[in-house]
């Protein structure tokens, strides 16, 4: 069967009975707990056992009494558990996903029931896709309340974040030593105390660092102080 999915916000007395499909983040879970589908109940009586099918959440006897033909009794009537039919079932809120800032709407939230093989499926605080039969309980004072019956919960899937094309700043932190190592260990090697930009290229190249960037790293560390141009082809270490 098909689902009409949904927003909390868009749903409408028209929509009840219908399966929806409702996107939202799980709250005030509650403990599981067995409710009746399908009570049996016998007449004391006469006997007969009648099967009276449970909707809401409070047990129904057989409205019209007794239903052996001989019998018509009003009751009373005696609930047998193992001719009966009971389901798990966990209340849960579901709380409709932001789609603006929250100082610009007003969050909608529907109660929920987790029903049978659900139960248990929903994490506190986590985002769903909560598909179910949107149906309606008793308010009180003359009103109704929209309410979701639950048979199938799917996870969000969470988009994955692009990697940035900037450099964390580790990585800067270890490139920018890398680079110091590489200008002392030419500096030393040259005999003048000062390194030959061209050669402190190639060495950092090695070390997986572009030119480019080994161009923008000495650039700030210029700017910092570390390091000085005695020419325009040479550089020093301030340590």
């Amino acid at each position: 069967m098909e689902s009409l999915e949904l927003q909390i916000k868009d749903i409408r007395s028209e929509h009840i009975g219908e399966q929806v499909k409702i996107k939202g983040r799980a709250l005030n879970i509650g403990t599981q707990y067995p409710v009746y589908t399908r009570a049996a109940y016998q007449c004391l009586r006469c006997g007969h056992i009648s099967y009276v099918e449970q909707d809401g959440f409070k047990l129904e006897e057989p409205y019209t009494g007794c239903e052996e033909e001989t019998c018509g009794k009003k009751g009373p009537f005696k609930l047998i558990l193992k001719e009966s039919t009971i389901i798990d079932v966990q209340n849960i809120i579901i709380l409709e996903e932001i789609t603006a800032p929250a100082r610009e709407c007003i969050l909608k939230s529907i109660k929920s029931f987790l029903m049978r093989s659900t139960v248990g499926l929903a994490l506190e605080g986590e985002t769903y896709y909560f598909t179910g039969k949107l149906s309606t309980i008793d308010a009180g004072k003359g009103k109704l309340e929209y309410v979701l019956y639950i048979d199938k919960v799917e996870n969000v899937l969470k988009e994955a974040p692009v990697p940035s094309s900037e450099p964390t700043s580790m990585s800067i932190r270890n490139r920018i030593r890398t680079m110091k190592d590489c200008i002392k260990k030419v500096s030393d090697n040259s005999g003048i105390n000062k390194a030959s930009l061209d050669e402190v290229y190639k060495m950092v190249e090695e070390e997986g660092i572009d030119r480019k960037t080994a161009e923008e790293l000495i650039k700030k560390m210029k700017q910092k102080g570390d390091l000085i141009a005695t020419d325009q082809l040479h550089i020093r270490s301030t340590h």
